[in-house]
């Protein structure tokens, strides 16, 4: 008697099921009571944000290679809005979404 053939879906369903009930039993195992949560109090203030260094300051080689190529951003877009397209000209592009081909 053969079995029936278990899909790709079902089988990683089945095996992430498994390895959270074998994780949770483990952690339960060595867990010798459950925890309840702490009651906040009236006057529990949150924690201050962590401190993190500031970063360096950029070289100059790379301060000025930001600059420029802000300027040649800043060039683009500019050549790009003062672009006239005539009246009533074709759409370019289209974006459409594609049929996905039917499994059987």
């Amino acid at each position: 008697m053969s079995r029936p053939r278990l899909s790709r879906r079902r089988f990683l369903t089945l095996v992430a099921a498994g390895t959270t009930a074998a994780a949770g039993g483990a952690i339960a195992a060595t867990d010798p009571a459950p925890r309840k949560r702490a009651k906040k109090s009236a006057d529990a203030r949150p924690a201050a944000p962590p401190v993190y260094a500031t970063p360096p300051a950029p070289s100059d080689e790379i301060g000025r290679g930001i600059a420029q190529q802000k300027e040649w951003l800043a060039a683009s877009l500019k050549v790009i809005r003062t672009f006239d397209l005539p009246p009533g000209s074709e759409q370019g592009f289209a974006f459409a979404p594609l049929a996905q081909p039917r499994k059987s």
